[in-house]
């Protein structure tokens, strides 16, 4: 199993769908952890401006999203 992506907002996308499960299957379980371990790296404000957009912190999002794709990129789960 190997998370990969074409882009930083299909990552996000599916980590909102499967936080948003209730039975998710072993691998799903596999996936979500992995993408944790990830966004685990980054600081919590920097998690909650990803996830919790608003026009009052776009900045903090745009520059979250730079960092969650330097890391994903830096992990070879994001497509260059």
């Amino acid at each position: 199993m190997r998370l990969a992506y074409g882009s930083l907002q299909a990552f996000i996308a599916h980590y909102q769908l499967l936080q948003s499960q209730q039975n998710l299957t072993g691998e799903e379980k596999e996936h979500l952890a992995s993408m944790n371990q990830v966004l685990n790296s980054m600081d919590a404000s920097e998690r909650e401006a990803l996830f919790s957009p608003s026009p009052e912190n776009n900045r903090h999002r745009e520059r979250a999203e730079r960092k969650l794709g330097r890391l994903l990129l830096g992990k070879s789960i994001l497509s260059a």
